[in-house]
């Protein structure tokens, strides 16, 4: 499971097929708001936001195979194949 606070290493994290989390702090602005690529990630707000999603990612749930394969369909369209 990669954590991140929405940097690009989110981007490293699903090419390598690891379950991305980011944390978005609801008390600032995120300029580079990882919104967009919610169908592929995680995105979370509060520490219970992230503690569930850290069980979702390590318990292998369906929730989790979802957001696999969504990655997986992300990478196809950036880089084909």
């Amino acid at each position: 499971v990669m954590i991140s606070g929405g940097s690009t290493l989110i981007f490293e994290a699903i090419a390598l097929g690891v379950p991305a989390i980011v944390f978005e702090s609801p008390a600032h602005f995120a300029a580079t708001s990882m919104k967009a690529f919610a169908k592929s990630i995680f995105i979370v707000q509060s520490a219970e936001e992230m503690l569930d999603k850290i069980q979702t990612c390590l318990g292998n749930s369906n929730t989790c195979s979802k957001k696999n394969k969504a990655q997986t369909c992300l990478l196809k369209n950036v880089f084909g194949k």
